[in-house]
């Protein structure tokens, strides 16, 4: 059954903006279950064009994943194009000042849920093309003291062709050795987003591309932990064809654990059901 979303009840002002774009509340549903819509003003006819195709890409894949966001809707008003998606309670940046930000296992279970989707969004394809804190969502369950992550934005951005994401680099961007983000690239700003998650840091600082181009960074990676550390590393090497790929992550000691009682979790809920 197709989501009805109220596209004609937006609040009237944006609850957030960016450089990218603004977000705005409606509602779905007979329920009027409390909905998150992100307008996007294109340039040209040409842009919304680009961005339509890309959007019905994503739409055509039924992407299904706990821990990736899904487009509910998405409609055109001249040059600007509206996303539809659950609601959350906020951003990775929400995140790290909440109650939730209680202990360096509540962290390892942002980075395991972090790359969980990531490596969905790759085994289908899809390079993600600008993780950063405000594209990493989080909501409370409805079990006291548990949240959820959601990785959004995932190939939409990347498709505006406004130049490189100028907050959170990748080396081979900067440097200029390719124009495109890449499955590699996504996985350097997980490692940066690791590292975010136990520092609230940009972990290469103020001068990030100087900085990212260097390989210099502003924080102690040992923060993550022993057993995350040499992850960590490897996914932060300035040679793209380096880096563990999403994959492999869950096959890393530190995340293997809560992996594999995700894995048990899903499990007993398929036998129960």
């Amino acid at each position: 059954m197709a989501v009805v979303v109220d596209r004609d009840n937006l609040s009237k002002n944006p609850l957030k903006a960016g450089i990218w774009g603004a977000i705005y509340q409606t509602t779905r549903g007979p329920r009027r279950t409390c909905t998150a819509v992100k307008k996007y003003k294109l340039r040209d006819d040409a842009d919304v064009t680009v961005v339509q195709h890309g959007i019905q890409r994503l739409l055509s894949k039924n992407l299904d994943h706990i821990y990736v966001s899904p487009i509910l809707d998405s409609w055109t008003e001249g040059l600007s194009i509206f996303v539809a998606t659950e609601w959350y309670d906020g951003n990775l940046t929400d995140w790290v000042s909440s109650e939730y930000n209680d202990s360096d296992t509540a962290r390892l279970e942002v980075c395991q849920q972090i790359s969980s989707g990531i490596a969905y969004l790759h085994g289908q394809g899809l390079t993600h093309g600008n993780l950063r804190p405000s594209n990493v969502l989080y909501k409370s369950t409805h079990t006291p003291g548990e949240f959820k992550i959601q990785l959004s934005d995932y190939g939409l951005e990347r498709l505006f062709s406004r130049g490189a994401n100028d907050e959170w680099p990748v080396p081979e961007i900067v440097n200029g050795s390719s124009k495109n983000a890449d499955k590699s690239s996504d996985m350097f700003l997980v490692g940066c987003l690791f590292l975010y998650v136990f520092t609230g840091l940009q972990p290469y600082g103020l001068n990030v591309a100087e900085n990212v181009k260097n390989g210099s960074l502003a924080v102690d990676p040992s923060i993550v932990g022993p057993e995350l550390l040499e992850t960590v590393k490897f996914l932060l090497n300035t040679n793209n064809k380096l880096r563990i790929k999403a994959s492999l992550l869950k096959e890393q000691a530190a995340l293997k654990s809560i992996f594999l009682e995700e894995k048990e979790d899903h499990e007993i809920l398929n036998r129960l059901f």
